[in-house]
């Protein structure tokens, strides 16, 4: 299962992207593992990073893997400043 995510992810998107990942994992039986690309990511926040983080505990509890793949430059600043990149798959 790919998720694509463009343009900003903060507070003001960031329950979109949330509610999206939920339903996925409600919504099918036996999840797939799922990959975030993130190329199109122009801005990511704190709240656009804990949307991420629930996403890989949550995809990690069903047993199943979540990677972050094309990431922005912006993603990946944000992830290894903050210390979290253990929590995802990246390329």
């Amino acid at each position: 299962m790919v998720v694509t995510v463009r343009g900003e992810l903060d507070i003001a998107t960031a329950a979109a992207l949330r509610d999206a990942v939920l339903r996925l994992l409600q919504d099918t039986e036996e999840p797939p593992d799922l990959v975030v690309d993130g190329s199109g990511l122009t801005f990511v926040d704190s709240s656009g990073l804990a949307v991420l983080l629930m996403a890989s505990r949550r995809w990690n509890d069903a047993g199943k893997r979540i990677a972050l793949r094309n990431a922005s430059p912006t993603l990946v600043r944000l992830v290894d400043l903050t210390g979290v990149r253990r929590a995802f798959e990246m390329d």
